[in-house]
């Protein structure tokens, strides 16, 4: 992620300080770095891809921990009460 973000700070500047008569400019500064950028968007899609697949797992987990855990908190006192 730091390397998109450095991309972009050291695109920005020079992308906006071109006027339209420098646009020629502009489009090969972009193709320059536009391999790099389309990497850096594919390493994007594929961890937002992995997180995506995984949220289902993770709600059901957190949706399970309450219940986890009320279940040993109920073990626990008749675990208690036996002791007794």
């Amino acid at each position: 992620m730091s390397e998109i973000i450095g991309y972009i700070t050291e695109l920005v500047p020079h992308v906006t300080n071109l006027t339209a008569s420098r646009a020629p400019e502009a489009e090969r500064l972009i193709a320059r770095h536009a391999g790099d950028l389309a990497a850096f968007d594919a390493k994007i899609e594929s961890r937002l891809a992995a997180a995506v697949e995984a949220l289902p797992t993770a709600v059901a987990q957190e949706r399970a921990a309450p219940e986890a855990e009320l279940a040993k908190q109920h073990e626990d006192r008749l675990d208690h009460r036996g002791q007794s």
